[in-house]
């Protein structure tokens, strides 16, 4: 990730998002990405007085499409400003707007999509170290082995179907994932984590990796 920040001059979070993007379209066989983003507004000058936490899903889409991984940043930077501006939702109203186009379907949508990066004492550091970093081909060879992944446990409840947390862990990119088991398979979520580190590694020195490549 550091690596990719350097190379592109973009910021570590945006290149997060797009590796997660063409991960997750590789895994799925997706080519556009549609998920709910967990983010602040508290910059709103409607908010300036309130005194709470405060935290709302934006809507964001990313077309995968006949594109590299640079140009997927490059979108999902766009689309992220979009989102966080333009993109608020009233609940409600995205429910009946569900169930009218279940209806006209004739079947349910299978799969919602929430994200939600939760990095707020380390991103000012990862900024630091990405535009300081010195990283080689050799040093990402050596952590290699320093990934692994784990099945936690099950949840009675979850209100999507794949939920993708990014948690606070300096130098370490930790993922937390809640998928519903009856839409996915094992090996479709297992893809998808392993996935994030492949994308990572073939376009940390790379501008020109499709996102469609397997």
């Amino acid at each position: 990730m550091l690596a990719i920040a350097q190379r592109s001059g973009g910021d570590v979070s945006r290149v997060m998002f797009a590796v997660l993007a063409v991960a997750l379209g590789r895994a799925l066989g997706h080519d556009r990405l549609r998920a709910k983003v967990i983010l602040s507004n508290r910059y709103r000058p409607g908010f300036a007085e309130t005194i709470a936490p405060l935290a709302q899903n934006g809507i964001v889409s990313v077309d995968l499409s006949d594109a590299t991984v640079d140009e997927v940043m490059a979108r999902g930077r766009q689309a992220l400003l979009a989102s966080g501006m333009h993109a608020y939702y009233d609940p409600d109203h995205l429910n009946e707007l569900t169930a009218r186009l279940d209806a006209e379907r004739g079947y349910p949508a299978e799969v919602t999509l929430r994200m939600n990066d939760r990095r707020r004492t380390t991103q000012r550091w990862t900024a630091e170290e990405a535009r300081a970093a010195t990283v080689k081909p050799a040093d990402i060879q050596a952590r290699l082995g320093e990934t692994f992944f784990s099945w936690d446990g099950t949840l009675d409840s979850c209100h999507d179907q794949a939920f993708v947390t990014i948690e606070d862990y300096r130098n370490t990119f930790h993922l937390q994932l809640i998928f519903d088991m009856a839409c996915f398979a094992e090996e479709q979520v297992e893809n998808f984590v392993y996935g994030v580190e492949k994308v990572a590694i073939e376009a940390a020195y790379n501008p020109a990796v499709p996102a469609d490549c397997g």
